[in-house]
C-alpha cells in the first residue's frame, strides 16, 4: 500500500459530472469534466504524517483497503476500480520478496 501511495501510477483520474455537484461552496455543473489528482491526496500532510517518507508501517493495524476511498485511490474507485489490483499487489510483493531475500531475480542478475 505504501509503494502505490508514493508511486502514483496515474497522475490524474478523469470523470464527468452527471449532475450538478456542490463541493465546499463551489458548483460543478452537470456535463463538466473533472480531474481528480491522486498525488495531491496521497501526499497530503493532513491525511498522512510525513507524507514523503516511505513508511510501510503506517498501514499496520488499519483495515485492508479493498476499494478506492477519498484518502487512497491508487487503483481508482467506484465502478472503474482497476481489475488488476490484486495481480499488481501480488507482483509487487513477489518482486520485493526476491529483492530483499536475494533470491530469484537478483541471483539471476548477478550470474
Amino acid at each position: 500500500m505504501e509503494i502505490v501511495r508514493l508511486a502514483n501510477i496515474v497522475p490524474g483520474i478523469f470523470r464527468k459530472a452527471l449532475r450538478d455537484v456542490e463541493i465546499n461552496g463551489y458548483t460543478i455543473p452537470a456535463g463538466w469534466g473533472i480531474m481528480v489528482c491522486p498525488p495531491a491526496v496521497h501526499l497530503n500532510p493532513e491525511i498522512y504524517e510525513d507524507p514523503l517518507a516511505f513508511n510501510p508501517w503506517r498501514w499496520q493495524g488499519k483495515p485492508e483497503i479493498t476499494g478506492g476511498t477519498k484518502h487512497f485511490m491508487a487503483f481508482g474507485g467506484g465502478l472503474r476500480f482497476c481489475v488488476g489490483t490484486d495481480l499488481s499487489k501480488l507482483l509487487m510483493a513477489t518482486f520485493i520478496h526476491c529483492l530483499v531475500t536475494n533470491t530469484g531475480i537478483i541471483s539471476h542478475i548477478q550470474t
